[in-house]
Formats: structure tokens, sequence, C-alpha cells
């Protein structure tokens, strides 16, 4: 998963001591696990027993899937690879594969489709892709007949600003741009969200108005102590918009 990272810029902030690495100053576990909680909770329901993560990255959403039949973890990085392995090499339900879903290749998309992959997830990913189109007919391809497909995304493309450039963002998603790709490219989209209303002020600010190119370092306490209170309003209230769009979509 990518939360945010830039995948040319990941060989300069990968150290040794994994668990306690720093990703633009904030430590992986403090920036990570309380989101993933959140953005899991959300699409949890949809999830069935054979899956593929495309664009696994530090595998916080496949921690959170390890008592599934089959978890697939992929990526492009090598980097990332390498953490994902020794994070899952006692796992036997869990494989690491090394995939660029934009440009995969048939014996590929061959393998993939071979292990009936019933949910295909794909969290803070196509934003980072330049053909996300491309990527969606891939995914089509390898996911099993009424599979679902989740894709989390940043909305709202009047945000993009510093930070989505720093972060090599080639895109924000409009609920209109991500129906039209989904449908073009072989889904029907059966749920649609609007995700983290109070993520807007924070991205604004720090992308738009001060022009950041990294997460202030506040980002630790936000996630930590204001995201679990926003968490427990947004199950109860359907906000109208949102810093990250959750889809669901079926093949």
């Amino acid at each position: 998963m990518y939360f945010h990272i830039p995948r040319n810029n990941m060989t300069k902030i990968i150290i040794k001591d994994t668990e306690n690495f720093d990703i633009f100053g904030l430590k992986e576990l403090e920036i990570g696990e309380v989101y993933a909680d959140w953005i899991f909770s959300v699409f949890k329901p949809y999830i069935s027993e054979r899956i593929l993560e495309v664009g696994s990255g530090l595998g916080l959403i496949v921690n959170r899937l390890q008592n599934r039949e089959l978890v697939v973890a992929s990526d492009i990085n090598d980097d990332f690879l390498r953490i994902l392995k020794s994070k899952f090499k006692n796992q036997k339900n869990i494989e690491i594969f090394k995939l660029d879903i934009e440009k995969a290749s048939k014996r590929d998309i061959d393998i993939l489709s071979n292990k009936r992959i019933e949910t295909i997830i794909t969290v803070n990913t196509l934003e980072h892709i330049k053909d996300d189109f491309a990527a969606l007919v891939n995914i089509h391809k390898i996911l099993k007949e009424n599979g679902r497909l989740i894709v989390f995304v940043p909305a709202l493309g009047k945000l993009y600003g510093s930070l989505d450039r720093a972060f090599g963002h080639y895109r924000r998603y409009s609920k209109k741009d991500i129906v039209t790709k989904l449908t073009k490219s072989g889904y029907k989209v059966e749920y649609i969200r609007y995700f983290n209303f109070i993520g807007i002020f924070w991205w604004f600010l720090a992308g738009k108005i001060f022009k950041k190119e990294n997460l202030p370092k506040m980002t630790g306490f936000f996630l930590k102590f204001v995201v679990p209170i926003f968490n427990k309003i947004e199950s109860f209230i359907k906000i109208p918009i949102g810093q990250s769009l959750i889809i669901v979509a079926q093949k």
C-alpha cells in the first residue's frame, strides 16, 4: 500500500530496521496502523477468502488479512518486496509477487488468474499509475468472474497541490472519473463513498496554502487522536465529501 510514498524515493528512506524507519519524518507504525484500521473497517465486509493486493507496500493491509485462505501481496518496488518477504516469511497462505499492473505481462496475468482470485484490493495505488485505465483492465483480466475490486484513491481534483506532486500522484479522482473508468473497463460499481472529511482541511492547508512537500510532523498526532473520533462519526453519518474515495466494483 502506498500511503502517499513516491516509489522512486523509497531506497532513500528505507533502512534496515523496517519496523522503525521514517517516512518524511514520521514513524511508519505511527502514520500507518491507525489509518489502515480505519480504511479496512470500511471495506472488510466485501473481502472474500482469495485475495490479491495490488501495491502492498509495507504490508499494512496484508497484516489484516492473515487469516484468509490465500493472500497474494504484490508490488513493483524491490525494497517493498524485500520487506514483505521478511514480514510474512512464516505465513504459508501469503505469497509475494512482483507485479507492474500497468504493464503486466500475459504470463503474470495467467499466473494470477489461475489462483482464482475473488477479491482484488488497491489502496492509494491508482493515482501513482500513469495509465490507470490499463491497470484496471489488467486487474479485470485477473479477477475471477463475479469477483470484487476494492479501490481506495485520493479525491477532489481541486485539492491537487504540492503534496500530490511530491508524492508522485498523477491525479486525484472525482466520483465521475473513477466510476467512468471502472465502467469502461468492465466493472459494475456497487458501492462508493467519500472517506475522511477532516482530512480535506489538513491536505488543503499543507499542500495548497503552505505548499509543503512533506507531511507535517503533527500528522502522527492527528492520526492517533483525531482519526478515531472521525472514524466513529463517519460510521454513522454519510459525509457529502472527503479527502479520499472508497469504491467496490464487481466483475
